[in-house]
This record gives structure tokens, C-alpha cells and sequence, in this order.
């Protein structure tokens, strides 16, 4: 079996804050879900686990809405944060 044909998405999203350059990152999800996106991945680098839990909870509701699966990168950076 091929691996194109095992995976069930079209167009796959990787968004960040930094990517969205000043855009608000739930406007631009939600634009790109109308737009034909079938899958985000939140990924925040450098986000505090506090904020991250916000943007994803958010980011949530919205993929939920349009019954859209959201992945999560967590990157455990805490050691180098300080």
C-alpha cells in the first residue's frame, strides 16, 4: 500500500503566529479550513505552555466547528526558557 493512498488528507496546514506575520492566526485558520485545508498542526516554538494551551483550545473550537482533526507540535523547550 502506498503511503499517498493511507493518508486520508488533501491539504495539510502547519500554522504558527510567526508564519501568520501580524495576521490573527484563528482568522487565517478558519480562512484556510473554507479554503479547502483538511487537517491543521498548530506549531508554536516558542510559545509559553500557557499560551499555547489558549491558542489550541481556541484553535480547537474552530476545527471542531468544521469537524476538522487538529494536531498538536509540542515542543518541550521549558529547560532553555528560563
Amino acid at each position: 500500500m502506498s503511503l499517498i493512498r493511507s493518508f486520508p488528507y488533501q491539504l495539510y496546514l502547519v500554522i504558527s503566529e510567526k508564519d501568520c506575520k501580524g495576521r490573527n492566526l484563528l482568522e487565517v485558520a478558519e480562512q484556510a479550513i473554507l479554503g479547502g485545508v483538511d487537517i491543521i498542526q498548530l506549531r508554536e516554538k516558542w510559545a509559553s505552555d500557557e499560551d499555547f494551551l489558549t491558542i489550541a483550545l481556541r484553535l480547537k473550537e474552530i476545527t471542531d466547528k468544521y469537524q476538522i482533526p487538529l494536531s498538536l507540535m509540542i515542543i518541550l523547550l521549558s529547560s532553555q526558557r528560563g
